[in-house]
Order: structure tokens, then sequence, then C-alpha cells
């Protein structure tokens, strides 16, 4: 009885990450990043966030551009916010899960790390376009978080199955948050419009990192016209290769 116990627990596990490993993976990790860095704060007073999240005055100065990566994987004080590192979580484990399997794992891990670098590439370029405008800029400031990567794999579920209707929330700071019940196609126009135009007009109490999404979505555009839609065509209607021929 024991043993068979054993095994039966053993099952359950493979198959919670069975389904789905990297999705479930990615959230263990960010988790535990999260909780992490209330132990390393206590045992050594060195507060991670400040040291691995994306600040784009460090990046373009100082040459940080490991923070790029790094911050993906950061959130905001669970403490303060925790709602920042919940939603978060919420809508990697619906989204990503049914993305995962579509791509298959390897597929799917290297979107969400290329997507997310695009998000923070966008977050940088942007403010210092802001910066060189003499706008009221976030130059300074600390970015971390994974709505940038999470929403790039939304972008292509939504580019592969557009027709698709889902349940999703708008933002809208400071407190405002919108419910929309639409096909995946207009999902994604509408985020994208709307992180658009929130990142331009750059709003002082505006703590969203708007661009961030935009560049997460546009990233994972350009991700799937060159590399996923051939793949999926291919998978589907079969590879057609063309060569020349030998002259022997």
């Amino acid at each position: 009885m024991y043993v068979n116990n054993r095994r039966s627990k053993s099952r359950d596990i493979f198959r919670f990450f069975g389904d789905s490993p990297i999705t479930i993976s990615l959230i263990l990790i960010m988790i535990f990043i999260s909780l992490l860095r209330y132990i390393i704060f206590f045992l050594i007073r060195i507060d991670i966030n400040l040291l691995l999240s994306l600040v784009p005055s460090r990046v373009l100065e100082d040459g940080e551009i490991w923070t790029l990566l790094t911050n993906i994987f950061l959130h905001d004080d669970l403490v303060r916010n925790p709602f920042h590192l919940i939603a978060n979580m919420i809508a990697l484990f619906y989204i990503g899960r049914y993305v995962e399997r579509m791509l298959g794992g390897k597929n799917y891990l290297l979107a969400f790390i290329i997507t997310g670098l695009g998000g923070s590439v966008c977050i940088v370029l942007s403010n210092w376009i802001f910066l060189q405008l003499n706008q009221a800029t976030k130059y300074y400031s600390h970015y971390l978080g994974a709505s940038g990567a999470i929403l790039g794999i939304f972008a292509i579920l939504a580019l592969h199955r557009p027709r698709i209707r889902i349940l999703f929330f708008l933002f809208i700071p400071p407190y405002l948050i919108i419910p929309i019940l639409a096909p995946l196609q207009w999902s994604l126009i509408i985020q994208f419009s709307l992180d658009l135009f929130l990142g331009i007009i750059n709003l002082p109490f505006d703590y969203i990192a708007h661009f961030g999404h935009v560049g997460g979505m546009l990233t994972s555009f350009i991700l799937y016209r060159l590399y996923f839609r051939r793949r999926f065509y291919g998978r589907t209607y079969g590879y057609v290769y063309f060569w020349r021929e030998s002259d022997e």
C-alpha cells in the first residue's frame, strides 16, 4: 500500500508538470524569486529588485544590458502590491499552457524570452526618445515584470487563432478595470492600441510599463511572421523545399 501510494503521488506530480512543464516552471521560478528577495534582504541587506530591475539610464549609460532579461522574472513588492505578481501568474497560467501545447516546449520558451526582451528594448528606446524630446520621462525609473513576455505569447495566440473568444481585462490607470468578451484578434487590437496611447501620453501617475507591452506584442508579430507561421503551415500542409540539381 505504501509503495503504491508513492507511485500515485509521483504520477500526480508528473501529470501536473507534464501538461505544460515550461509554464508551470516559469510560474514557480517567479514566485520563488519574489520570496527569495526577502530572504536575501534579511541576510545581507541587498534588494535584488534594485539590482536586477531594468533602469533605462543604467542600460544606456552604464551598459547593464543583462537587466533587459533579468527584469522579466522580477515583480513588485508582495506586501505593497501583491496584485502585480498574482495577475501576471494567472494570465501566464491560462494563456501560457495553451500556447505551450501549440508551439511545443522549446519554441514556447524561446517566444517567452524573445518577446520579453523585445518589451525591455522598447522600454529603453521609448524613454530615450522622451528624454530627447524634453518630455516628462521615467528614464531613471525601475521597470520589472513579465507582462511584456505574457502579452507577447498572447499576441502569438491571437495571430494564429484569431477567432477564439476570450474574456480579458483592460487595466486603465489608476484603478479602472474593464472586462471585455471578444475574439482574440479584437482583443489584441484593443490591448495594443490602449497600451500605445497610454504609453505616448505618459501620465505621471501611471506606473504600468505600456511600452513594454507594446514591444512584446510587436516582437511577437515579427517572430510569428518570420518563424512560427512557416512552422505551423509546414506542420499542417507539409514543407516545400527548393534546391538546385547537381551538374554531375
